[in-house]
């Protein structure tokens, strides 16, 4: 829309105010106003013995344009790339998992020495608490998110960032939970974890992956700039793990599904039926009562149907030990996958990416696992993918305009030369800010179609 109204301004108005504001000017007025100017003159003057001295030294000027064509892609192998630059919006979120089997009262004592702890800090103005968030369609209640607002850009002297890293470090201060402090993001909202790296790890194992994930986690926590580094995974459950001995099962003729069959209806209950009274209707339960659900070694004594109808103790097929499990097992393309992520503090992404192929190429991983960029990552290719494309034809295009222009197919091609010229110079420009603490000075994509 806004491009075609720009056409025809350009076909209307701007003719006709160029007819009125031009034709009010003589001739000789127009010239003693512009080329006739001292100041055009002395430009006019400056260009032609510059021009006069390139010519002169041809071969000079030829190298000088080589090594400046050369240094581009030196400073763009240099620069520090990321999709986006995080904004300053006077807010962030701190997440918080407490340890498995916290009960919501447990989780309520943690959240308030949390905020207790934030109000420390001398920015924060405004502290919001929720318990048992977690995305859109999970829930639990050991997930705790507290909203953080601080006070406006202009009062604090100190960057969101670094708030954020001093957060990070006071709440550091509570074992055994899993904290972040992440930017909130203007259209998901939040509740739940989004980081800026997210690195997929597929394979058929999922112990195996999560070896994996650890030792990528090891080498990447000895690295300045990751934060908040852990896997997407949730905490692990602590469960009682009932393992059938199969061939004696298979000797005393008892089947997989009937010993589940009695561990769910004993320990989890099931319908049996319902009754109606005061015209409600109440379902039936049967299981054990709570104290025997609490004692593991009732589990034993349960009985599961065997040969010619016989009863069978569990004590006799299975064997109880405790254990842990994940509360969820993540897929990617039909493989089991585990998810690493990480906030990242003064660490372009494009860079932390690098470091995480790296660490990845010296673990040597069997050939059956693999690894998939995902989340800014993923934007992060496309957007280069992407970008190559409409340069290319973004030249063929003005190729072709200056070509009809110029009536010659070798001056289009000496004009668009000096585009190439300042990409450097852009480059170098990026590179110094950077350096001089412009962090939001990087390689993103509005600096690139700057």
């Amino acid at each position: 829309f806004a491009i075609i109204v720009s056409l025809v301004v350009a076909f209307t108005l701007t003719p006709m105010l160029a007819a009125r504001i031009l034709s009010a000017r003589g001739e000789e007025e127009t010239a003693r106003t512009s080329k006739e100017s001292r100041f055009y003159r002395a430009l006019e003057g400056s260009y032609e013995r510059v021009l006069a001295q390139c010519l002169r030294h041809r071969l000079v000027v030829l190298g000088a344009t080589l090594l400046i064509l050369a240094s581009g892609f030196f400073l763009l192998s240099r620069s520090k790339v990321e999709f986006v630059v995080d904004d300053d919006m006077s807010e962030f979120e701190v997440l918080a998992e407490a340890p498995p089997g916290a009960s919501l009262e447990r989780t309520t004592e943690i959240a308030r020495a949390l905020e207790t702890e934030l109000r420390t800090i001398p920015e924060v103005r405004t502290l919001f608490t929720t318990i048992g968030v977690r995305g859109q369609y999970q829930s639990n209640v050991t997930d705790i998110s507290i909203y953080v607002g601080l006070t406006h850009l202009s009062e604090r002297t100190r960057a969101q960032d670094e708030i954020k890293q001093d957060a990070r470090k006071r709440l550091a201060v509570f074992p055994g939970l899993r904290i972040s402090a992440q930017q909130i993001s203007l259209i998901g909202g939040g509740g739940f974890r989004q980081t800026p790296f997210n690195l997929i790890l597929r394979g058929p194992d999922l112990q195996q992956l999560d070896g994996h994930a650890r030792a990528v986690i090891r080498e990447l926590g000895s690295k300045p700039g990751f934060v908040d580094l852990d896997t997407a995974q949730t905490q692990r459950q602590p469960e009682l793990q009932v393992l059938i001995d199969r061939q004696k099962a298979s000797d005393l003729g008892v089947r997989v599904d009937g010993i589940a069959s009695a561990l769910r209806t004993m320990v989890g209950g099931e319908k049996a039926g319902f009754y109606r009274e005061a015209g409600e209707q109440y379902d039936v339960r049967i299981r054990l009562q709570e104290p025997f659900r609490k004692d593991a070694s009732v589990i034993s004594d349960l009985t599961a149907p065997g040969a010619g109808g016989q009863l069978v103790k569990l004590s006799n097929v299975t064997t109880v030990a405790p254990g842990m499990s994940p509360g969820q097992i993540e897929h990617f393309a039909q493989e089991r996958s585990l998810t690493i992520i990480s906030n990242l503090y003064q660490k372009p992404l494009g860079t932390a990416l690098g470091e995480a192929f790296a660490a990845l190429q010296e673990l040597k991983m069997p050939p059956e696992y693999g690894i998939v960029t995902s989340g800014r990552g993923k934007l992060l290719a496309e957007s280069k993918q992407n970008f190559l494309i409409a340069f290319v034809l973004a030249l063929a295009f003005i190729y072709i305009v200056l070509a009809a222009q110029f009536e010659s197919f070798i001056h289009p091609v000496t004009i668009m030369t000096s585009m190439f010229l300042s990409i450097p110079f852009g480059l170098l420009t990026l590179a110094v800010l950077y350096q001089l603490g412009a962090r939001n000075a990087s390689l993103n994509i509005y600096s690139v179609m700057g």
